[in-house]
């Protein structure tokens, strides 16, 4: 089963805000209403969730699923990486 990590609190019906998740939901995979994922919201607990509608991207929970032992949350890192000057010295040997 598909799982999705969604920002948010695990109010019914969900409706999916980000872009990139609703357009991998359902322009990628397609899904379509009366389909089946598992949506993990910020509490770290994965919920069984029908697709209600595709064009206002909501979702049913249908319910906590047993198996929520050991979820690691995906972090948000930003590197900022700056670089002032670089100088490169080539040799060649003869």
């Amino acid at each position: 089963m598909q799982q999705y990590f969604v920002k948010g609190s695990a109010i019914s019906p969900v409706t999916i805000e980000d872009k990139e998740t609703s357009k991998h939901m359902f322009q990628v995979m397609r899904l379509k209403e009366d389909d089946e994922v598992t949506l993990v919201f910020d509490d770290g607990i994965k919920r069984l969730a029908r697709v209600l509608d595709v064009e206002t991207r909501q979702f049913e929970l249908v319910q906590e699923l047993a198996d929520n032992v050991g979820i690691t949350l995906p972090s948000d890192y930003r590197i900022r990486i700056s670089l002032r000057e670089i100088s490169w010295s080539l040799s060649r040997k003869k």
